[in-house]
């Protein structure tokens, strides 16, 4: 509850014309990192769900029942509500839940990002959640890990698959 007032107050600092600048962020479209991170990303069954940010904030989805009690990885995707062609949709953060054995599950994970005193402490995520709430969406996968694989090495597959390096910094 606590963001959507402070989204709103952030949405109106810019007029008009500065708006473009504050909410332009830069991209790579590098054909080269998705050769590379293809193979790896193929070899993961993902099994992609998506819910919106402020549907959970207000209450019109739960975590508890409909994100699962395993490991996984996590995007946060900022999208329009109505997409041409399933476009378009821009992956800002890519996550994982369970990392280094941790045994942290997607549904203890995504409960982070809608607790205050942690978004408070996560500057790219926060400034994501202030500039894109209602139209930011949190894809989410279960990962069944097959031998050798990591969700590390899956996280990193994906993050330079989509570039979202350049975005979070």
């Amino acid at each position: 509850d606590y963001i959507n007032p402070e989204y709103a107050q952030y949405k109106g600092i810019f007029p008009l014309t500065a708006r473009q600048n504050e909410y332009t962020s830069t991209f790579s479209v590098n054909n080269q990192a998705w050769d590379e991170h293809i193979n790896t990303i193929n070899r993961v069954n993902f099994n992609w769900h998506e819910i919106k940010y402020e549907d959970v904030v207000y209450k019109n989805v739960s975590i508890d029942s409909t994100v699962p009690n395993s490991i996984g990885i996590y995007l946060f995707i900022v999208r329009p509500i109505q997409l041409i062609n399933q476009l378009p949709k821009f992956v800002y953060y890519v996550g994982i839940a369970g990392a280094n054995n941790s045994g942290r599950t997607l549904k203890d994970r995504l409960k982070d990002y809608f607790n205050e005193s942690y978004v408070k402490k996560r500057d790219a995520i926060r400034i994501l959640i202030y500039k894109h709430y209602k139209n930011l969406f949190i894809s989410y996968s279960e990962i069944i890990l097959s031998a050798g694989q990591t969700l590390e090495e899956i996280e990193k597959a994906l993050i330079g698959f989509f570039g979202t390096h350049i975005l979070a910094n």
